[in-house]
């Protein structure tokens, strides 16, 4: 073995921006984390999103699963809470709006009671604490690799330390400001000095609130330093120690100097839009170090590529200003962002360029997240994306398929070009004993050059294999099989986050 869905969406979001514009002031936009259940002075509050006309209550063990025991109340955010003191142990819970139980959109952690209903589940601590330690938790908060994090009031901060070949070992301090405040605006900040380099990169992004309730946002976003594109969704801290012990860096990096006005609006039914026009400029970097702890058989990192136009792919092309306006709809249902047990996410993008680079770019990725049973989930993705105009596509705007999050057992970035296809199946059965769960996978896509190749002639990547993840989700191994137009050996992989 080898180690190596938007019209519908649209509708959604007018249909819900109509109630925002005329209606009373919204209910606070905060993420579904900050609404997970969670110790107060005189108990555990739990919180839940409903209409403001709505009849809402809190129904558990605790009142004996009376559906009109424990009513919520609106807050000044617009959030329905009821806060209920709970001895340590186990509790199962649902909330009841307008007659109908549901359950708690921010908490993914599930258990099925004895007369075969669900209800959500949560654990009180001896100090009165809740845990978010279940059957498949909300993440922890992402490093870029080993680090602390210090929270004071609003404020947190996150130091790190990250490595790959072109900045170097990299050390991080990031610090970000959140609240749910009316009209505080919102600070993420990271500034990392590159060794190797000797550099800073500077990223920085301030969100104003301009509406009550938090509803929209006029933000400005600014980058000095080293860029590169995630397609793949491989974390820093997880290609950190894949470089530093693997000598296997899996991402390509340039060199941007950026500013980024944007609006960003919240819209009921889960729904974000984002509008933003950028002016950048980008150059070629080049690796800057070879060294690693082990070899892995590989005796210098992958080059790092410099950037390049489609229609010359041996230049550097791709190096120039670059003027861009990009909208972006995304619909995110999902009780844990990031893990994404239940629920469901769309985002749908356009992107038109100008200055040395003329293009028209759009894509969407869809995926579904379904519990099948206690124990059974299926989650499933669809992307496409295609260029619509224009001819000077650059390489850092192109799209990319093969190995790692896209289709396992397959060469890393194998495939490119100016359209891409991808679909994926996983199916995993969780088994309490092993604290984790075993997975079937189906991979398949591509990625082509459309000025060159028809999609009748383009060569799809394929792979099936099984593995094990672990209850966290923040390990998984895999075993791949390529088969079809390009076969292969099966390979193993190793990773610290989920595929998508």
């Amino acid at each position: 073995m080898r180690s190596t869905f938007v019209i519908a969406l649209i509708a959604v979001a007018l249909d819900g921006a109509t109630g925002f514009a005329a209606g009373p002031p919204a209910p606070s936009r905060s993420r579904l984390e900050d609404r997970f259940p969670r110790q107060r002075q005189d108990g555990i509050v739990f919180q839940v999103e409903a209409a403001d006309e709505s009849s809402v209550f809190l129904v558990g063990d605790f009142n004996d699963w009376n559906p009109r025991a424990t009513s919520m109340q609106r807050n000044a955010r617009g959030v329905w809470e009821a806060t209920v003191p709970l001895p340590p142990g186990e509790h199962t819970y649902r909330f009841v709006i307008d007659g109908r139980q549901v359950l708690d959109p921010s908490n993914p952690d599930e258990t099925r009671r004895e007369d075969g209903s669900v209800s959500s589940r949560i654990r009180v601590l001896n100090d009165g604490g809740v845990s978010e330690r279940h059957l498949w938790p909300r993440p922890k908060r992402a490093h870029r690799t080993m680090g602390g994090e210090w929270m004071h009031g609003g404020w947190t901060t996150n130091a790190a330390l990250s490595f790959n070949r072109v900045d170097g070992a990299t050390v991080w301090v990031e610090p970000s400001y959140r609240t749910e405040a009316e009209w505080v605006p919102e600070l993420r900040t990271a500034v990392g000095y590159g060794w190797a380099i000797e550099r800073l990169t500077v990223e920085a992004d301030i969100a104003q609130p301009v509406t009550r309730g938090r509803g929209l946002f006029l933000g400005l976003r600014f980058v000095d330093g080293t860029g590169f594109d995630n397609q793949a969704e491989i974390g820093r801290g997880e290609n950190t120690l894949a470089a530093v012990f693997l000598k296997h860096d899996f991402n390509d990096y340039w060199e941007i100097t950026g500013l980024e006005p944007y609006v960003r609006l919240h819209l009921p039914a889960h729904v974000t839009l984002r509008a933003s026009y950028a002016s950048e400029d980008y150059s070629s970097l080049s690796t800057q170090t070879q060294w690693s702890l082990f070899t892995a058989r590989v005796d210098d990192f992958r080059p790092n590529p410099p950037l390049f136009l489609l229609s010359d792919p041996k230049g550097r092309g791709g190096e120039g200003h670059l003027d861009a306006g990009r909208f972006e709809a995304t619909l995110d249902s999902r009780r844990a962002r990031a893990v994404g047990t239940v629920g469901f996410y769309a985002q749908s993008f356009v992107e038109w360029g100008a200055g040395d680079f003329d293009y028209v770019n759009a894509g969407l990725d869809g995926r579904a997240y379904l519990r099948l049973g206690s124990p059974a989930h299926l989650a499933l993705r669809a992307r496409g994306a295609r260029r619509l105009n224009g001819d000077a596509i650059p390489s850092q705007k192109l799209f990319y398929l093969g190995g790692l999050g896209t289709v396992r057992g397959h060469g890393f970035r194998s495939q490119f070009g100016d359209r891409e296809m991808l679909g994926n199946v996983e199916y995993t059965m969780l088994i309490e004993p092993l604290d984790g769960g075993l997975l079937a996978f189906y991979d398949l896509g591509s990625a082509w050059d459309s000025t060159h190749q028809d999609f009748q002639d383009t060569t799809f990547l394929q792979s099936v294999g099984f593995g094990f993840r672990s209850a966290d989700d923040d390990f998984q191994i895999n075993f791949a099989k390529p088969f079809g137009a390009v076969q292969g050996g099966i390979e193993t992989t190793v990773r610290l986050n989920r595929t998508f």
